[in-house]
């Protein structure tokens, strides 16, 4: 293979058939390709190029590209330019004349490459091939040759490419952004598929991809269009939004001007913020000109924090803005101070003044100064923000909370204290998740009070169990023994459950016991180490040099441990040791303190955490209905043999069957003839909304990830649109999109429980990607949330309604304190229920059910 080079070949890295042999085995270990290439296409490389050859006297890195792309099925014509030219063109490759000067990169055309390193070693067909223990003196290649030949006879130039390589290094700038656009909209499959040969084609092909995505086109989109002259063609249909990036684009100042002066009259701070995106992108100097009047139209600090994000830098807000934010909806304006606060931080940390003042701070000092009254602990809760103020008022809420919780129980018999003292522990829990210390500290408070207030000796020792599930710790063990001791309760059983798990965990540390199914069993059975204790076992991991240990501390409370400043070599060793912590409770690790863990784990830790996001998925994946490969509901079909094809699908009998209609004898056929088995996707739409607003454990958000890319592990593409929502809408995916797991994966680990319940741009975003399908049978809605939105029933009415005429079927999942009379509006409206689930842990579970429910047609 080696010496099979011709004459006339310019490439001197490969030879047509050590360039098939290598184009197969790196495509075969690309993610994301629709068709793996089998052993046919290692065998067409080298043909189509011999017979390009012989025809032409010559080969150049051009021709192993098209050989490359046009052998390859549709779908897959992207990625198979790109990878044929990473493996001519590689990054470290240097041409030969390029001895003496830097580089400037190699051209497509008549560039000759020296060869780098050999390829690493990895499956190659030739491995593939002998695995197969084929007969092959017994072989009859002879269709397949023909079938070979008469696809490389009809094969043409690809001109497309030609054309996006001549346009993208023209000197005309309108010209690059015509390349840009084209390559925006699908390159050169795209162009090749819809047969496009010249400029004139190319505009109308992107013209028609303008005007079908306006209102959803990207500012540099935009952009690109109206530089390339697309401006008076697409200008009347625009969002307000995309016209402001166009006007700026052409520098048409008077009409953006005017345009900006409109939308500040009538649209959305939203609104607003966009078209300054747009501009900023189209004509960075010219959106700063329309700064203080974009900012003087806030009425709201949320409106800020949507213009200010159009503007692309943080701009301090007005003290009156932030008074006026905070008397009218503090929950609302704490938000949108959080949003300032982090949006900019990573880009403008080092022109930040050290001194400056939190805008969430200052809003929660204004609303703190109109209190007429103290404010109630459930108030404070919600409105978390770590001040020494905050703090105070919290103590001092925790205190009145504790006094009149004992005497509403004390007032009530003893077989009627429980719903007061469930609800007391659901305060303690929230307080706990604050995660700040006198949050946790009034947690332990309330919960040594409810433990009091009991009152009967078959409730005491369960109450103490679910307290300790939650991962609630009395603050006063004394007090809970007496009180346990009043009901007849010996004080072994309240330590067996209040210091059992601890002290077995001190022993197997300090002993340094390497006993691994003890250290397992404590994983899920303590969520607090007191800060005292955790000391004294750390330093004996480290004197130890006690990896077993430390693993358990670390599965346990991995921001504390890591916030030790231990040595890098044995927490990485350490890390998931095992077994140890590994898996979901590493993801949930990850979510409780990300924030907290040092610059040198955080990279690792969140690799660890991806990894294991992606193997708790996957174990979901392969359970119910349908499936990433069938759909929800797959049809069976044949389609017309396609170049790449495995000839292990073809349709034998539909091909014969076809053929003998045709009136054409065996002798006719070509490959024109051929009929595949192709498998189409479901007729389903699933859409699904997750509310990730309020104070989601870091629990709640590992399952909510995991549930996600289950979702788009089971599911094809087109049937999957998924949003997860707080006051703000952030698309996952739509039906349109295909987006790979580790990407989403990646995405899913910066998900933060924050803003308010704000449901009705979520419905509008599910209820537009069901309309955008006109092909789906059934239509369901998943929503999982508390259905405590911020928007009254006549906002959420109509979009329910529209909704309904689309015929979406709704199935609806209740957690936490769920409004009933809401979650009854959206079942009336949609035809559907809400079912109620005391814990978040059963999604994926219910998720799996609504999969079932649609494959079977329930209605």
């Amino acid at each position: 293979m080696s010496e099979a080079a011709f004459t006339g070949d310019h490439v001197t890295r490969f030879t047509p058939i050590t360039f098939g042999l290598a184009f197969v085995r790196a495509m075969r270990e690309r993610d994301g390709i629709s068709h793996v290439p089998s052993m046919r296409t290692s065998l067409a490389v080298p043909q189509f190029l011999t017979a390009r050859y012989f025809r032409i006297g010559t080969l150049s890195a051009k021709d192993y590209v098209e050989a490359a792309v046009l052998l390859t099925v549709p779908e897959d014509q992207g990625a198979a330019f790109e990878v044929a030219r990473e493996l001519l063109f590689p990054k470290d490759a240097v041409p030969k004349h390029a001895a003496a000067a830097p580089a400037t990169g190699p051209a497509l055309d008549g560039e000759v490459l020296t060869a780098p390193d050999p390829l690493d070693a990895g499956p190659s067909v030739l491995d593939t091939l002998a695995g197969m223990n084929l007969d092959l003196d017994n072989l009859d290649l002879s269709a397949l040759d023909s079938l070979m030949d008469a696809q490389i006879a009809e094969a043409t130039e690809m001109r497309a490419l030609d054309l996006i390589t001549e346009l993208a290094t023209s000197d005309d700038p309108a010209q690059q952004d015509l390349a840009q656009l084209a390559t925006t909209f699908g390159g050169v499959a795209e162009l090749e598929a819809d047969n496009i040969r010249d400029e004139p084609q190319m505009r109308r092909f992107v013209l028609e991809r303008l005007l079908g995505g306006l209102g959803e086109l990207a500012p540099e989109t935009i952009a690109s269009a109206a530089r390339a002259g697309f401006a008076p063609a697409i200008v009347d249909g625009a969002a307000p939004w995309e016209r402001a990036g166009i006007l700026a684009a052409t520098d048409d100042q008077p009409a953006l001007t005017a345009l900006l002066d409109q939308i500040l009259a009538t649209n959305t701070a939203r609104d607003l913020g966009r078209a300054l995106a747009f501009v900023r992108v189209a004509s960075p100097a010219t959106a700063p000109r329309f700064q203080s009047r974009a900012l003087a139209s806030a009425r709201h600090l949320a409106d800020w924090a949507e213009i200010v994000d159009g503007l692309g830098g943080f701009v301090e807000p007005p003290d009156e803005l932030v008074e006026r934010s905070a008397r009218d909806n503090v929950r609302q304006a704490l938000f949108a101070a959080g949003t300032l606060d982090t949006a900019f931080r990573a880009a403008d940390d080092a022109e930040q003044d050290p001194e400056r003042v939190e805008v969430r701070h200052r809003v929660f000092d204004v609303w703190a100064d109109a209190l007429t009254e103290p404010a109630p602990l459930e108030v404070l809760v919600d409105v978390a923000v770590p001040t020494p103020r905050w703090a105070k008022l919290t103590e001092e809420a925790t205190t009145t909370f504790t006094t009149e919780l004992a005497t509403a129980v004390t007032a009530r018999p003893v077989d009627d204290r429980m719903a007061p003292l469930g609800e007391a522990l659901r305060v303690a829990r929230l307080l706990r998740e604050t995660g700040s210390s006198v949050g946790k500290r009034g947690g332990a408070e309330i919960t040594t009070v409810a433990l009091e207030l009991v009152a009967s000796r078959t409730r005491f020792l369960p109450l103490l169990d679910a307290i300790i599930d939650v991962g609630l710790v009395p603050h006063d063990t004394a007090r809970v023994l007496a009180a346990g001791t009043v009901l007849g309760i010996s004080e072994d059983e309240i330590y067996a459950r209040l210091s059992e798990p601890l002290e077995q965990l001190r022993f197997l540390i300090e002993s340094n016991s390497q006993d691994l199914q003890r250290h397992l069993d404590l994983v899920d059975k303590i969520t607090h180490i007191p800060t005292e204790l955790l000391s004294e076992l750390i330093a004996c991991c480290v004197r130890d040099t006690n990896r077993m240990g430390l693993a358990l501390l670390l599965a346990i409370a991995l921001g504390p441990v890591l916030a030790r400043g231990l040595p890098q070599t044995l927490v990485d060793d350490s890390l998931g040791y095992r077994g140890i912590g590994g898996g979901e409770n590493l993801l949930l690790q990850w979510f409780t303190y990300r924030d907290a863990l040092p610059s040198e784990f955080k990279s690792r830790v969140r690799a660890l955490a991806k990894a294991a996001l992606l193997d708790a998925a996957l174990v979901w994946m392969h359970k119910g209905v349908g499936g990433a490969e069938r759909g929800l509901l797959p049809q069976s079909r044949t389609r017309p043999y396609r170049p790449g094809d495995d000839l292990d699908h073809l349709d034998i009998d539909g091909t014969l069957e076809a053929l003998a209609s045709s009136g054409k004898t065996v002798d006719q056929m070509s490959h024109d003839d051929l009929l595949v088995q192709d498998t189409s996707s479901g007729r389903a739409g699933f859409g699904v909304l997750i509310d990730i607003s309020g104070s989601m454990s870091g629990k709640d958000l590992a399952v909510c990830a995991i549930a996600v890319v289950m979702l788009m592990g089971r599911l094809q593409p087109e049937e999957l649109a998924l949003a997860v929502f707080e006051s703000n809408t952030h698309v996952v995916k739509t039906f349109a999109s295909s987006r790979e797991l580790d990407d989403v994966a990646t995405d899913l680990l910066d998900l933060r429980a924050t803003g308010g319940t704000c449901v009705d741009a979520a419905l509008k975003f599910v209820r537009d990607e069901f309309a955008s399908q006109a092909e789906q049978e059934r239509r369901v809605l998943f929503l999982l949330s508390d259905f405590c939105f911020f928007e009254d029933e006549s906002v959420l009415r109509p979009v329910l309604d529209s909704l309904s005429a689309l015929g979406v079927h709704f199935v609806g999942v209740g957690h936490g304190h769920v409004d009933r009379e809401v979650a009854a509006l959206f079942g009336d409206r949609l035809g559907g229920q809400v079912t109620k689930v005391p814990s978040l842990a059963r999604l994926p579970e219910l998720l799996l059910q609504a999969l079932a429910w649609i494959a079977a047609g329930a209605q």
